[in-house]
């Protein structure tokens, strides 16, 4: 069963990407920001991780450079999802690696095909 860290400052979507996760047969764990997610990365070696990008202190893009800058945490593909879909923000996400971008509000069916993919195509 793969493990997926689910991270997202709003503690409500947090735990419906959570639950949408595990009913589809994923194994979850969560962070509510972008220090949290690096300690749980290193400690849990998720399989996947979504990753809000507006978040306080440490945003997701700035989350994803220091996942993808340390080698314990580099090859974790990472799904970003946010409120903030403009084609830019879609663009430097995946110019940075992500593997997918989800624009919220969100199909719960689309964002497990999706993590599906983002698992098999790793």
């Amino acid at each position: 069963m793969s493990l997926i860290l689910v991270v997202d400052d709003e503690v409500d979507l947090r735990l419906l990407l959570c639950t949408l996760l595990e009913e589809a047969g994923y194994e979850t764990i969560s962070a509510a920001d972008g220090a949290d997610a690096i300690a749980m990365s290193l400690q849990h070696r998720p399989d996947l991780i979504t990753l809000d990008i507006a978040m306080p202190t440490m945003d997701g893009y700035q989350t994803f450079d220091m996942l993808k800058a340390d080698e314990a945490t580099e090859s974790i593909p990472v799904i970003m999802i946010t409120a903030f879909g403009t084609t830019h923000d879609r663009a430097r996400a995946m110019s940075m690696g992500a593997r997918d971008f989800i624009s919220k509000p969100y199909e719960p069916d689309e964002v497990a095909l999706r993590v599906g993919w983002a698992l098999q195509s790793g």
